[in-house]
Formats: structure tokens, C-alpha cells, sequence
């Protein structure tokens, strides 16, 4: 959830067939979740005392923003604050072949199917029905040729 949070911070994404652009979209769209996210943090933790007053006045957007200010500000996971890279210009065709749904895994690569909401299949065991290529797929070691890329 808060993955979501920075995305709706930062740009517009797409979650369950839902266009959100902002935080208070994503709060409109899923205050059960978001809801839930601050149920399991501890509001009384130092330095989430924003966190804390706007959820007590029911103001989830709100809320949202100060837990991600305490995130961009504070001193506490600094591995999580690292500066953006600049844009490059050439591109990287393995981390473009997964953006748009096609992984190879073992030397075999398949266009994941979708499902009916948009999301990947993630059951989906390969052009040749192999479970260790979808357990591969799942595994996600895909991952860090975005993270390279991007």
C-alpha cells in the first residue's frame, strides 16, 4: 500500500482498471485499504504525530501526504531516499519487453495474459505449461531489469 502511496504522489497509474492521479483518488477509490494501512501502523511512533491528527480527524488524503512526508523527510530507511537517476536516452529492450507484458524466463520467452481487470495472470505457467517457468515468473527475478533500467 504504500508503494501505491508514492505512485499517486508522483504520477498517474493505473490499479484495478481505476485511472488514479491523486491521493485523494486513491483514498475515494479504497479508504477500506488505506484505512488499513494506518490500522496496522503505530501512530504514536515519533514523528507521526501528523499521521496520527489527521487520521483521528478521518482526513485520509491528509494523511497519506504527512506519512509520505515523514518517509521523504525523516531519518529513519535512508536506502529509500535515493536521488531519482537522470533520464538516459537509449533504451533497454529487455525492461521495454516487460513493461509490455512479455518476460523470458529460462531462455523462454511469453507474453503474459491478463486478466479480466487488467492485472497479470499470475498463474500463468509459460507458453509450454511448465510450472517452474511461472513459479520463475513469480519469483520475479524480472525485477531488477526494471530497476537497472529505470
Amino acid at each position: 500500500m504504500l508503494c501505491i502511496l508514492l505512485l499517486a504522489s508522483h504520477c498517474c497509474f493505473s490499479w484495478a482498471g481505476e485511472h488514479i492521479e491523486t491521493l485523494e483518488q486513491l483514498c475515494e477509490a479504497h479508504p477500506e485499504r488505506v484505512q488499513a494501512l494506518f490500522s496496522a501502523l503505530d501512530l504514536e511512533y515519533p514523528g507521526l504525530e501528523g499521521v496520527q491528527h489527521a487520521v483521528e480527524a478521518e482526513d485520509l488524503p491528509a494523511a497519506c501526504e504527512a506519512l509520505l512526508t515523514y518517509y521523504r523527510e525523516g531519518d529513519t530507511a535512508f536506502w529509500l531516499r535515493a536521488d531519482r537517476p537522470e533520464p538516459g536516452d537509449g533504451r533497454v529492450e529487455a525492461a521495454d519487453a516487460i513493461i509490455e507484458g512479455t518476460f523470458t524466463l529460462y531462455n523462454i520467452p511469453a507474453q503474459v495474459p491478463k486478466r479480466p481487470d487488467g492485472g497479470l495472470d499470475w498463474s500463468y505457467n509459460g507458453p509450454e505449461g511448465d510450472r517452474e517457468w511461472g513459479w520463475g515468473l513469480n519469483r520475479q527475478f524480472w525485477a531488477t531489469t526494471l530497476v537497472s533500467a529505470y
